[in-house]
């Protein structure tokens, strides 16, 4: 069956089936990437394939006919490990330095990984040109503690009168808010990808 990719970043790619099902497949089954069948069982029309290598090129088939789709991850200029940071990945602990710190590090092109574990934090700002990679069995847990989240206000100026509209309106007026668990204000080119969770 015919299928097209959707998505790809340097580690992970997604594809759907070319059909008119809106969720699931009509049949179960396996993907073969590069010759070798994957141990787990697909069912849905969409599908992702995880733990792949950058810049490397992949050819992929399903068990359920004979099509194959060619494609390449993407390049990538390193890979930051949140634990390196200082993170804890307790669920305890508050982890929002050393995430926030990785991000921070985090060249143009490069991604950020999480791996297994509960990473309690308050809000996280993203940059533009990076990836945010959630592992399996990896958590980030949004705080329950108000205090952790910092009122942003609705509106900054830029150029002594140019204002430029940070969080939500009200009837078009922007509006003080809380930030949320992760935001970016006039990036581009930011992926979050990976088989883990996050809890907001």
């Amino acid at each position: 069956m015919k299928f097209h990719n959707l998505f790809t970043s340097s580690t992970s790619a997604c594809f759907e089936f070319d059909n008119k099902n809106p969720f699931y497949s009509l049949n179960k089954f396996n993907i073969i990437l590069n010759g070798k069948e994957l141990e787990q069982e697909y069912e849905k029309n969409v599908f992702s394939v995880f733990g792949l290598k950058s810049d490397t090129e992949y050819t992929i088939e399903t068990s359920l006919g004979d099509f194959s789709l060619k494609f390449r991850t993407e390049k990538e200029s390193a890979c930051l490990c949140v634990l390196d940071f200082g993170a804890k990945g307790d669920g305890i602990n508050l982890d929002t330095v050393a995430l926030q710190t990785a991000i921070n590090a985090c060249p143009k092109n490069g991604r950020v990984t999480v791996p297994a574990g509960t990473y309690l934090t308050g809000p996280l700002l993203l940059d533009s040109d990076m990836t945010l990679e959630i592992c399996k069995d990896a958590i980030i847990l949004g705080s329950t503690n108000p205090l952790d989240y910092p009122v942003w206000p609705g509106e900054i100026q830029v150029g002594g009168s140019i204002g430029l509209l940070q969080t939500s309106t009200f009837e078009g007026d922007p509006m003080a808010s809380h930030q949320s668990l992760l935001s970016a204000s006039y990036k581009k080119n930011i992926k979050i990808v990976g088989e883990g969770l996050l809890d907001g």
